[in-house]
């Protein structure tokens, strides 16, 4: 018995792009949302927030 193995196609490096463009629209509301909310008189607040968006930590 012989077996023939027809390539299916060149070989992708792993992406999780699609999946991020699946959220993205999610993803900005989150943002807009602790933009909104990070109005705080404790310092602290603001600037944990700004962490949070520009690190992107909430993502994923």
């Amino acid at each position: 018995m012989t077996a023939t193995v027809h390539p299916i196609g060149a070989a992708r490096a792993p992406s999780l792009e699609p999946m991020f463009q699946l959220v993205a629209a999610d993803l900005n509301q989150v943002n807009a949302v602790i933009l909104d909310r990070m109005q705080s008189e404790v310092a602290l607040i603001p600037e944990l927030a700004g962490h949070l968006i520009a690190g992107g930590g909430k993502r994923m």
